[in-house]
């Protein structure tokens, strides 16, 4: 709503002190402002919300493990050739991405996205760092309405840029929350080092905190769920995965 839109704008123009370079991609950006906002809280954690996007994706999703990800405010500044993001792969799972200024008029600042063709988002990377970027024939282009709406994607399975804003009443204001399943015997997309990069000392304890939640649910299937008896393997299957889960986060973080 229009009411939605301006209290996010009203939290992050009283964080917007926070802002810093964003890794290679966005001049402009904040991370982890629900730390410092219980309505991007409260919205994140709607349930409302959640089972809107549930219902989307056919499985039960959560917000990621990662606070820093709730949310992330990125700016696209007015006249730059450089891209309002770059070609990238998401390092969680799901994304929704909400446009939050006014695209009245608005040339450039255009999410394109990747064609399922390339089977691995993985070679449309690699595609664009050997040409530049990628044939018109294999890009979809998005564009939102207005503030407001948002786009919700598998970013971790599709490759995905926003052009250079080059004309537009403001730059270009985007909200971006991570979601991941609450099944923990998943696939885990979390990138540590990307975090890292990123967010410095939060990094390794909200990685622990994202491994132990997966490790303790794991286990927590075999102590209520299971029905194992004389199935030696399956038992050290579930053990071996909670272990590896717990080592592994170990051996990034030290």
């Amino acid at each position: 709503s229009a009411e939605g839109v301006k209290a996010f704008r009203q939290v992050i123009s009283q964080n917007e002190d926070l802002a810093q370079p964003f890794k290679n991609r966005q001049k402009k950006a904040i991370r982890g402002i629900a730390y410092r906002s219980k309505f991007f809280c409260d919205f994140t954690y709607s349930p409302i919300v959640l089972k809107h996007l549930s219902k989307c994706t056919g499985k039960a999703l959560a917000p990621h493990n990662f606070p820093m990800n709730i949310s992330q405010i990125n700016f696209g500044e007015i006249g730059s050739d450089k891209g309002a993001d770059v070609w990238h792969i998401d390092s969680v799972p799901y994304v929704l991405v909400i446009l939050l200024s006014d695209s009245t008029g608005m040339v450039g600042g255009q999410l394109q996205v990747s064609k399922a063709k390339f089977g691995d988002p993985k070679l449309a990377l690699e595609y664009i760092r050997r040409d530049g970027k990628l044939p018109e024939d294999m890009v979809n282009t998005v564009n939102y309405p207005a503030a407001g709406y948002g786009i919700f994607m598998q970013g971790s399975r599709i490759a995905h840029a926003v052009t250079p804003v080059l004309k537009a009443s403001e730059p270009r204001l985007t909200l971006v929350n991570s979601y991941q399943s609450l099944k923990p015997f998943e696939e885990d997309a979390t990138l540590y080092k990307v975090f890292q990069t990123m967010d410095g000392d939060a990094a390794p304890f909200e990685y622990a905190r994202h491994k132990a939640w997966r490790a303790s649910g794991q286990l927590n299937y075999l102590m209520k769920e299971a029905k194992y008896f004389g199935k030696t393997e399956k038992i050290a299957s579930v053990l071996n995965k909670a272990i590896d889960e717990l080592v592994y986060a170990r051996d990034l973080i030290t």
